[in-house]
């Protein structure tokens, strides 16, 4: 059984090399038409070689069998962060260097960080092969998160969305807390509690790949999914979370390119035209799905302030009206965004806002040109508000032992790109800004920046690899609700929207998920032994 896995692993892990090979050229050769001056040429160079890096390193037959997390890891990564931006510019039909303020600069220090990152997961490689199992893996083996129970998962997802659908509707006040308020307290922590089993509603789809994913076969009806995905587009729209839709579709996409490379699933002619298929109607739907996707944005303002009927009716009003309306869809997206006086737009590197998202570089750019223009008492003072950023993971009441005056609300309402710009540029009103882990250090550590995205890197790659059983060939469920989940994204760690945010996600968002998990076995376990199916 393990070679005929193998074998078809390596024919697929082939077909994937030959047909992205394939893309490189065509789209390489399109940009080159484009280029206008020196300039173009070498950031064109630079995004063709990210490509090349990682599509030679991340699938190496042999070795990706044995890793196939970190080897993601590292190629949705600078996928994401970069090397897309060769197809993305491409189908544009506009330069890879165009709308970028520092192009040839962000490109260059995106290479070096692939380059890096790839010569650190050789030694991780190197010497995992040699320990077979690492303390992570057996600890993981302990508290029997490879003991996988298909019905505690279902469940565990179907809970996930009635408690998502409970914050919707506010039943018994789920939304109506704050950290200074009266309410605060117990209820405030319960609240919390509640809300870190959100990501779990990803498992209920996740079971229909339960044969490939855990060796096991689940069966629940058509119509009952069905039913869960229309729950899924309401828990969307009422809460105005476009993640929750458009990021576990993703996370499902990533999950069957994953066991497709592990040699899972045989693509076949029948196969292959349905995945075509597919893959053509997402496309000439492309403008539809940007509309409904703009829906969201425009709805933003209003969500917080209507009922659950006024968002639904509302949020179909302004699709409609999105559709049917030519002077106002072109009215929004031509003010979806705003300039500063540097004569650039600080968002927009894409027409497609869809494509701003796949591709955050133009965020990067935006964290690494302001961030030149502070001197050393502003960096020192970024510097330090990520620090307190990063301490506002652990929770209050142990933080006010040790000290007092520290109020952690101060710091998780503002960005540190956001933290960044407002300095640069003190009108700039926004709290949200998107940045980049990787300007980060650059920022922080200046040239030293290797010497802590090395440590980063061989810790998350021990960490996250501990997750999967190579033996069994099958994955633990707390890695999977993260393979692509917004900015807390297994394969995405290193396009992560800040340092912060990453720390925070490897010191809080996977351990509170192991303990959430387990919590949610111990009484799904003790309340249903007869172990109930949907069917």
């Amino acid at each position: 059984m393990a070679n005929i896995l193998f074998n078809t692993s390596q024919n697929n892990i082939h077909q994937f090399k030959k047909y992205y090979s394939l893309f490189i050229f065509i789209c390489s050769s399109f940009q080159l038409v484009l280029c206008e001056n020196s300039i173009d040429f070498i950031v064109l160079l630079y995004v063709i070689l990210i490509n090349i890096l990682i599509l030679l390193y991340c699938f190496q037959s042999n070795k990706f069998k044995l890793f196939p997390i970190s080897y993601l890891m590292i190629f949705f990564s600078f996928f994401f962060n970069s090397a897309s931006a060769l197809f993305l510019k491409t189908f544009e039909l506009s330069k890879v260097s165009s709308n970028l303020f520092l192009p040839d600069d962000i490109y260059l220090f995106l290479f070096l960080s692939c380059i890096f990152v790839i010569i650190v997961h050789s030694l991780y490689v190197r010497n995992s092969i040699k320990d077979k199992k690492s303390l992570i893996f057996n600890f993981n083996q302990k508290l029997k998160l490879f003991d996988i129970d298909l019905n505690t998962l279902f469940y565990l997802g179907v809970f996930s969305l009635f408690i998502q659908v409970l914050f919707t509707l506010d039943v018994v006040g789920f939304n109506s807390y704050s950290e200074n308020s009266a309410q605060s307290g117990r209820f405030n922590i319960f609240s919390r509690f509640m809300r870190g089993y959100g990501p779990f509603y990803i498992l209920i789809f996740q079971l229909i790949l339960a044969k490939y994913i855990f060796n096991q076969i689940f069966n629940v009806s058509k119509f009952i999914y069905f039913l869960f995905f229309l729950i899924l587009i309401y828990i969307s729209i009422t809460s105005n979370r476009r993640d929750i839709l458009f990021f576990g579709i993703l996370t499902l996409i990533m999950i069957l390119m994953t066991i497709f490379l592990l040699g899972k699933i045989i693509i076949t002619k029948k196969t292959f035209f349905k995945y075509c298929s597919i893959f053509i109607i997402l496309f000439l739907s492309s403008e539809t799905i940007l509309k409904f996707n703009y829906a969201y944005i425009i709805e933003r303002n209003n969500s917080p302030t209507q009922t659950v009927y006024g968002n639904l009716s509302s949020f179909f009003a302004t699709f409609k009206k999105l559709n049917n309306n030519p002077d106002f869809y072109r009215n929004f997206k031509s003010i979806k965004q705003f300039t500063i006086d540097y004569g650039l737009n600080i968002n927009s590197y894409y027409n497609s806002l869809i494509y701003e998202r796949f591709n955050p570089i133009k965020y990067a750019d935006n964290i690494l040109f302001f961030s030149q223009r502070l001197n050393q008492n502003s960096l020192d003072e970024v510097r330090s508000y990520s620090f307190k950023r990063i301490m506002s993971v652990i929770p209050q009441p142990i933080i006010s032992i040790f000290s007092k005056d520290f109020k952690k609300n101060n710091y998780i309402y503002e960005t540190v790109a956001t933290k960044i710009i407002k300095i640069a540029k003190p009108n700039h009103n926004a709290a949200n800004d998107v940045g980049s882990i990787l300007i980060d250090l650059k920022i922080f550590f200046g040239l030293l920046f290797f010497i802590p995205l090395g440590f980063l890197s061989y810790l998350s790659f021990i960490i996250f690899d501990s997750f999967y059983d190579r033996k069994k060939q099958i994955f633990s469920p707390i890695i999977l609700i993260f393979i692509f989940y917004g900015s807390n994204s297994i394969y995405g760690l290193f396009s992560s929207t800040s340092l912060d945010a990453m720390i925070t996600f490897i010191l809080r968002g996977i351990p509170q998920s192991i303990l959430l998990y387990l919590v949610f076995k111990i009484i799904f376990k003790y309340f249903f032994k007869s172990k109930p199916k949907f069917s």
